[in-house]
């Protein structure tokens, strides 16, 4: 299933807060934040991390000038360089 979740609602599921409904969390539980909470802490970002565990969950590549994300084991990750030019 495939679900979209405000920040206090993904707060309260990787907290384990009671406040979440089990029909929320059973929904969620089906999501990508099964890979979500199994990954590494290379990164701290948590809407990185988020963007990263949707990537590998659904096999999609990162369009990114963040380097960190190649720590993980992304399909085709796509790495964009950029100059600032002024």
């Amino acid at each position: 299933m495939r679900v979209l979740l405000d920040t206090q609602s993904f707060l309260w599921f990787v907290k384990g807060d009671e406040r979440l409904s089990n029909n929320a969390r059973n929904a969620l539980g089906e999501s990508n934040l099964d890979k979500y909470i199994i990954l590494p802490f290379h990164h701290k970002d948590p809407f990185d991390r988020l963007i990263i565990s949707q990537s590998l969950v659904e096999v999609i590549p990162i369009v990114s000038s963040d380097n960190i994300f190649d720590r993980y084991s992304i399909v085709n990750n796509i790495f964009v360089f950029y100059v600032k030019i002024f």
